[in-house]
């Protein structure tokens, strides 16, 4: 992200037009995956990075949308490559 983006939309809104410029806008459907792999962890770390840095910030309501349809988009794709999702979870 570049500064001017930060400065016109704040820190959580330019992260989440990153997000929508490289994954798509999520409220037009589910997020369908074109890769995997250290691009994907990245994005996971940032997030998490966000959400601790911001967590009193009532814009995180974004970042938690994210995360939220992150984790549909990924049990889809485990589930179309029929790996059992509960494998994954931590119950």
């Amino acid at each position: 992200m570049d500064d001017e983006k930060i400065e016109d939309y704040g820190p959580i809104g330019a992260l989440n037009r990153e997000l929508e410029v490289r994954m798509g806008q999520h409220n037009k459907g589910p997020i369908s995956f074109k890769e995997c792999g250290p691009s994907l962890n990245a994005v996971t770390n940032v997030l998490g990075g966000y959400l601790d840095q911001y967590h009193e910030s009532p814009e995180t309501v974004l970042l938690v949308k994210w995360v939220d349809d992150l984790t549909i988009a990924a049990a889809a794709a485990l589930k179309s490559a029929g790996i059992p999702v509960s494998s994954f979870y931590c119950i």
